[in-house]
Order: C-alpha cells, then sequence, then structure tokens
C-alpha cells in the first residue's frame, strides 16, 4: 500500500530513494525491487547499517542498494538529490521533529515526494498508557500527536498531498486472511507479563519488563483504537523557494 502511495504521486520515474531509519533494510530492498531504484539506506546504529548490507548482499542488490550511518537531522545527501524520502515507523523516535523533517525537505528534489507511516495516539489512549509506551519505547511524547505532526509537516514547506487513516484495517485484514499467530502471541506475552509482574521485574529489571510489554501491546493497541496508524504522502514544493 505505502509503495502504491509512491507511486501514485510519481510524475516520471522514482530513480533514487533515501530510506531513513532503514533498520535491517527489509524496505530499502523492497523499494530497490519495486522502482527499479537506486536506494541509500540510513540508520544510526552501526548493527542495523551491517544488518542491512548482510540482507543487500543476500538479494543480489550491491549495485542498487547501499547502507550506511547516519542521522535523521544530517543527511548524508546532497541538496535536491532524491526523488523519494521512505520513513517508516522511526519518527516517534525523533527528537526534535522539526530540523529533521527540514532536513529530509532539504534532500528532496522540487516536487519530490515523503512517505510517512507513523503510529499516532488515538483518542482511547489514555495519559497513563501513553506515558507508559512513550517511556518503555523511547517515544518523543509530542510526536504521538498527529496536530503536531501535521503542523511539522506544513512549517517545512510540505503540502500533505494524502493522508490514510489506516487505524485497525491492517491488524483485521491478518486475522482475515487466517494470520492470528502474531496477535495471539502478543496477547499471550501481555498476559504472562501481567500475571508474573512482580517475578519478572525482580529477575530482569523494570526497563526490560515495560520494553518488552509496550511491544507485545502495541498491536493490540491498534486493535483497540488507542493507537492509530497514519500515512501520509508529503510533496516539496514543485520550485525552489
Amino acid at each position: 500500500m505505502l509503495h502504491d502511495l509512491a507511486a501514485g504521486h510519481a510524475a516520471g520515474p522514482i530513480e533514487s530513494i533515501l530510506d531513513v531509519g532503514c533498520g535491517k533494510g527489509r524496505w530499502s530492498i523492497a523499494l530497490a525491487q519495486r522502482f527499479t531504484a537506486r536506494v541509500l539506506a540510513v540508520d544510526l546504529t552501526q548493527e542495523r547499517v551491517a544488518a542491512t548490507a548482510h540482507a543487500v548482499r543476500e538479494a543480489g542488490l550491491e549495485g542498487r542498494v547501499a547502507a550506511c550511518r547516519g542521522s535523521i537531522h544530517h543527511l548524508p545527501m546532497t541538496t535536491a538529490s532524491v526523488d523519494l524520502v521512505w520513513c517508516r515507523d522511526m519518527l516517534n523516535h525523533v527528537s526534535p521533529l522539526e530540523p529533521a523533517i527540514t532536513e529530509c525537505a532539504r534532500v528532496l528534489r522540487p516536487g519530490g515526494a515523503m512517505i510517512v507511516f507513523q503510529t499516532f495516539a488515538g483518542d482511547l489512549l489514555e495519559p497513563l498508557e501513553a506515558a507508559r509506551l512513550c517511556s518503555a519505547l523511547v517515544i518523543d511524547p509530542d510526536n504521538m500527536s498527529v496536530d503536531h505532526a501535521e503542523n511539522v509537516f506544513l512549517s517545512a514547506g510540505f503540502a500533505i498531498a494524502r493522508k490514510d487513516v489506516i487505524r485497525s484495517e491492517w491488524r483485521e485484514h491478518e486475522i482475515e486472511a487466517g494470520d492470528t499467530d502474531q496477535i495471539l502471541r502478543d496477547l499471550l506475552t501481555v498476559a504472562r507479563l501481567e500475571r508474573e509482574r512482580d517475578d519478572l521485574v525482580d529477575r530482569y529489571g523494570a526497563a526490560l519488563y515495560e520494553l518488552l510489554r509496550a511491544g507485545a501491546i502495541w498491536r493490540p493497541y491498534q486493535m483497540l483504537g488507542k493507537l492509530l496508524p497514519i500515512a501520509y504522502l508529503l510533496v516539496a514544493p514543485a520550485i525552489d523557494p
């Protein structure tokens, strides 16, 4: 779906892509295959850069996908050199957000696009639940606000060309398609963590306990409307200011 969102905007071929916060390279590889493009995968940690490079070699894409260490606040790209910036599941952790989005706008060619997929706080997420999640997952609480993120996008010069509020749709599809393993594992994990909380915290510490719990409750919270996934297509100005 996110690939289609990018392809639907493109007036011409997408030849250069920047994957910011690439993780282990899954989406960098998929983007190179979908668009036959050159991809630069950037991540903060050398461990993930190495994992991406390994995945790229396994996929036989060394000539088109490169991985390097870098920050979204200081991207290793020249100005107006990229057709598409891909930013999936990582902006929650970026602080401050404003200069990061401005930096993404800098490297995009006039009229280029940025795909943002991010999970925000839903109306049903209680303040204490939000604080617990943000603390465990090292999330900037401001970045869980839809209004805050959209104001930052607009301030950086982007137009919001499309906003797709996904809600629980993807999780519903997984279950309806018969893929119930992940959501059941998550629910079992949360149940067991709650039941054995005192013993687990004593053995492994509160920080690890909260991290595991936050990861396991993420999908159920999406199903319950407490977390709100949204996909954005942002478009850079067609003419440089």
